[in-house]
């Protein structure tokens, strides 16, 4: 019996073990099925987010596309799709599923860092829908709007009505870069996150520019319109094949005369043959004493008044010498280039010229800079200049007569607006109160006067020649820092001309092709100007063999220069050296840190410049480095396209 009962005990035991067992499995199941619905749950929820967020990126580059491309429509289309985007990504970040992990290390700060993305997106994408909305007011292309320019005529009484919506526009592009500025990025996904931020942080930056610009210049328009007299602009194409220290040779003007809103185009020409037939010598009085302009009593030609680094000097320079030709006096001078012109077919789109066919955005360059010497010839074979000034005349009438138009004047603004920073795009004014808005914008092509240190390298064609869109440019610029804050800088100038042998005008039998001066040389003959931070000390300079080299104490405006001059054959490679030290205390502050801090003024060359930035702290030092600073040992580097003129900074801390 007691066997018996034992069995009885265990078989119960067994029978207990074995629910308890099924249970435990049961529960374990349990378990398992919740988890795997709750990660479903959570991946769902992060796939909604994330391909909420792409798409929400994709329109919102796609109403920017709109915008540039004068499509209202289109622009608006897209940033609605977004708004809707931004919405379904905040819904599914915010499901339960998701706030349950929100606390988990790593993961939640990815996740933190999503939503806050979001919310940065969402005032992004308010901040273009208002810029959308503008330009459709503007454009004409909004319900109950009317065109601002029609008919080459520029509403003035619709300008006033643009400040209260411009405003909107700006506080909300500003808002918007600044949640994308606090954004915090973490945890899984990181990568992801700061690129997509990035790219938005980019096309707010040109919007916002673009804004800010326009609002601050908007009370003084209807002035410079001609709403109390008639306003006369000298408009100046630079030709940047041949190249000046301030822009392209200036080898197409305009007469520009606006009455009332309504723009007239009162003359018009190549400068060689209708104003200063082959390009004859003037007298005009410089604005200011410089090295860089006609010496007292001696006469220059048109082509060379662009000759000064600031547009500040040059745009009046130009102004002067146009008066001195005999022709209207004129209130300001406004200078584009071949990539101001490649922006303005981007906004209005393709024309067509008979000898050139149609001419686009994509192939302006190629047809006015490279094909017209090639391809525009006489009965003998020759270059013919006549014909080419004809040509190029056609084509600037039909760009004037599509932006007079209205069709794309905020399309046309917003892209010549982008390449301004870049100096493709400069303006000086008679009228002080408005130029000093120029300035303050920074759209004025004034160089700088650094107190720090300063990266500012101009070439200027001393030749003729039409060589300069095939020189290729570097510049390393080597800064040694010392514990004192002081510095030892050199600054290379690195030249190739690139001219290839079957590209450039052929040179007429008549000419002798090994000459290296001429008009259809493919020498180039530059004239390199760096110059100085306005404290730098110990001055040396080198240049190749057989070049010329000139220190400048005074520019006209209190700032110095290095000019080397020589020749550089077809494929041929030169470089210029320039060094020298700053003093104790430069760089120095307060805390014991040292702040490294350089002025980057650029020259608007069509080729881009390659810069190479490269800062070396004294021992005990370390940099923090921030993008786009990276390390190079133990040194800082950047290594970039310079196109814009920026300041560059960077912290070196005591160990």
């Amino acid at each position: 019996m007691q066997g018996w009962g034992s069995s009885k005990l265990s078989n119960s035991a067994t029978v207990v073990f074995f629910v308890k067992s099924k249970f435990k499995l049961l529960i374990l199941l349990v378990i398992t099925l919740l988890a795997a619905i709750f990660v479903v749950f959570v991946s769902w929820a992060l796939f909604e987010a994330f391909r909420s967020m792409q798409s929400a990126r994709a329109n919102i580059t796609e109403s920017v596309t709109a915008l540039q491309d004068a499509n209202y429509l289109a622009a608006k289309e897209y940033i609605d799709l977004a708004a809707t985007d931004i919405d379904s990504a905040a819904i599914a970040l915010d499901s339960p599923a998701l706030s349950v992990v929100e606390w988990v290390p790593w993961f939640g700060q990815s996740l933190k860092g999503s939503r806050s993305f979001v919310s940065a997106s969402d005032s992004t994408v308010v901040a273009i829908g208002a810029v959308v909305d503008l330009y459709g007011r503007v454009s004409g292309d909004a319900p109950n709007s009317i065109p601002l320019v029609s008919d080459g005529a520029i509403n003035l009484g619709a300008l006033g009505g643009l400040s209260a919506p411009i405003r909107v526009a700006t506080q909300s592009s500003i808002s918007a870069q600044q949640a994308l500025a606090a954004m915090p990025v973490a945890g899984p996904g990181a990568g992801v996150l700061e690129g997509a931020r990035d790219l938005l942080a980019e096309r707010l930056t040109t919007v916002t520019r673009a804004l800010q610009q326009t609002q601050r210049l908007l009370p003084r328009l209807p002035l410079l319109l001609g709403a109390n007299g008639t306003k006369r602009y000298l408009v100046v194409i630079g030709n940047p094949a041949e190249m000046r220290a301030s822009g392209g040779a200036p080898l197409s003007l305009a007469l520009l005369e606006m009455t009332d809103g309504r723009m007239t185009i009162a003359n018009k020409g190549a400068t060689s043959t209708k104003f200063f037939p082959d390009n004859e010598k003037i007298f005009w009085d410089s604005v200011i004493p410089t090295p860089l302009g006609p010496a007292r009593g001696q006469s220059d030609r048109f082509v060379n008044a662009n000759r000064h680094p600031d547009f500040t000097v040059s745009g009046p320079q130009m102004a002067a010498a146009w008066q001195a030709g005999g022709f209207t006096p004129v209130d300001g001078v406004i200078a584009l280039d071949t990539i101001a012109l490649q922006s303005i077919l981007r906004a209005i789109g393709p024309v067509t010229v008979d000898g050139y066919g149609e001419v686009n955005a994509d192939n302006l360059v190629q047809k006015l800079l490279v094909d017209s010497y090639n391809t525009v010839l006489d009965a003998e074979g020759r270059p013919d200049k006549l014909k080419r000034h004809e040509l190029n005349q056609k084509l600037s009438d039909q760009v004037v007569a599509a932006v007079a138009s209205g069709g794309a004047t905020a399309s046309v603004a917003y892209q010549l607006l982008r390449v301004a920073p870049q100096r493709h795009v400069q303006t000086w004014l008679r009228d002080g109160a408005s130029q000093e808005v120029l300035l303050n914008l920074g759209i004025a092509g004034a160089v700088s006067k650094s107190t720090t240190d300063q990266i500012a390298v101009y070439t200027q064609n001393t030749n003729g020649s039409k060589v300069d869109l095939y020189e290729r440019r570097s510049i390393v610029h080597e800064v040694s820092l010392g514990a004192d804050g002081s510095a030892v800088v050199k600054q290379i100038v690195f030249l190739r001309n690139a001219t290839p042998s079957d590209e450039v005008a052929p040179i007429p039998a008549t000419e002798d092709a090994t000459r290296r001066d001429g008009y259809y040389t493919k020498w180039a003959r530059p004239s390199v100007v760096q110059y100085l931070p306005l404290y730098a000390e110990s001055l040396r300079v080198s240049a190749p063999k057989g070049w010329e080299n000139e220190f400048i104490s005074d520019d006209g405006q209190g700032r110095r220069y290095v000019q080397s001059k020589g020749w550089i054959e077809p494929g041929g490679f030169s470089r210029v050296t320039l060094e020298y030290s700053l003093p104790p205390a430069t760089f120095t502050t307060s805390g014991g840190s040292l702040v490294y801090t350089a002025t980057a003024d650029a020259q608007p060359v069509l080729p881009d410049v390659e810069l190479e930035l490269v800062v070396r702290g004294p021992n005990g030092f370390t940099p923090e480095l921030a993008p786009p600073w990276r390390p190079l040992g133990g040194a800082a580097m950047i290594k970039q396209k310079f196109r814009d003129s920026r300041d560059f900074s960077l912290i070196w801390q005591a160990d």
